[in-house]
């Protein structure tokens, strides 16, 4: 990963995250906040000419949204640990 650790990029979706990289050529944005009822939710789109929302997830415990990120497999069926090598933080 260029831009930042991978360790702080994690670290980060625990905090309300807003950030915005590439991976192969396409720019994805990630976003973090928390709801009225205290849930946390994060998403991430795919920002090109068709934004798409490539993953969602509402809990109330931070870390199980941040290890569901962490498993799926969302970017050309693999995990951010198989392509982080690919990604270039832009902003965040």
């Amino acid at each position: 990963m260029k831009g930042k650790s991978l360790s702080q990029f994690i670290n980060d979706l625990h905090y309300n995250a807003e950030t915005e990289f590439t991976f192969n050529d396409k720019k994805y944005l990630i976003s973090g906040w928390i709801n009225e009822n205290n849930t946390y939710t994060l998403e991430l789109y795919s920002i090109e000419k068709n934004p798409q929302k490539l993953f969602c997830c509402t809990d109330f415990s931070r870390q199980a949204v941040v290890e569901q990120f962490e498993n799926a497999k969302i970017f050309e069926n693999k995990t951010i640990y198989e392509v982080e090598k690919n990604i270039t933080v832009n902003y965040g």
